[in-house]
């Protein structure tokens, strides 16, 4: 991360599954002296939670409550303005599981009718809750062609709600049964080498008349040229857009 006083701030997170009613467990360090920091929660585009917190030791530790409105990913910002105006920040993109909140089992009983004509089908769960069933045949429903409603394609379309600039790492279980998917989220930090793109990244418009770092490059980002912002570089790499991700190394 490109600081010009080569001062930092991170945000990590232990909680590995978030989910909502729960808590979910932030530290945060740096490699200077400060004596507090802020943060914000934001998820969707809305900032949900802000507040500024204490830094009585080497590493802060806190937890904030995981709501509804987080799900399916939210994004938590922490910035640090010194008495030399100098600003540090850090993002953390973290997922957040708000389906099945409500446990419920679902039996089947073939029994009910002797004529076999007729399937009973039983669910148990809390009261009030609502409940939709779908019947598919066997046959269908093990080629996995889209017709059905698994929890990995209700997560992957919930996922597309957020930016794409910053996002959570996904991995993936394809099943050679013809079972449905299986899919996990992991956390993941901001794609921004510097504060100044930290803070695009999440969304954020800053004003403020304190100049924000962000590291230079001679590229033409108006003739389609972007930085390739390595660590070792002078900042004067620069490649193509459809050069992206390609596969091909530079």
């Amino acid at each position: 991360h490109y600081s010009p006083r080569n001062r930092n701030i991170r945000v990590t997170s232990s909680t590995s599954s978030p989910k909502v009613g729960e808590y979910i467990v932030f530290h945060v360090r740096g490699n200077f002296m400060m004596d507090r920091f802020s943060y914000v929660v934001m998820a969707k585009g809305v900032i949900l939670l802000s507040n500024t917190e204490t830094m009585d030791a080497t590493i802060r530790t806190f937890a904030i409550s995981v709501s509804p409105e987080m799900a399916p990913a939210a994004t938590i910002v922490v910035y640090h303005v010194s008495k030399y105006a100098d600003v540090v920040t850090d993002s953390l993109t973290f997922p957040v599981n708000a389906i099945s909140r409500n446990n419920f089992t679902v039996a089947i009983n073939n029994k009910k009718e002797k004529t076999n004509n007729l399937v009973e089908v039983i669910i148990r769960g809390q009261p009030g809750a609502y409940v939709g069933l779908s019947g598919l045949d066997s046959a269908f429903y093990t080629m996995q062609a889209g017709n059905d409603i698994s929890f990995a394609q209700v997560l992957k379309s919930m996922i597309t709600f957020d930016e794409d600039s910053n996002g959570t790492l996904i991995h993936k279980w394809i099943s050679r049964e013809g079972l449905p998917d299986e899919v996990v989220y992991f956390s993941k930090h901001s794609y921004g080498v510097d504060a100044n793109r930290t803070f695009e990244y999440t969304g954020l418009v800053v004003f403020t008349d304190i100049l924000i770092p962000r590291k230079q490059d001679s590229c033409n980002t108006t003739a389609g040229m972007y930085p390739c912002l390595s660590s070792s570089g002078s900042g004067n790499e620069c490649f193509r857009l459809d050069q992206k991700c390609n596969g091909f190394r530079d």
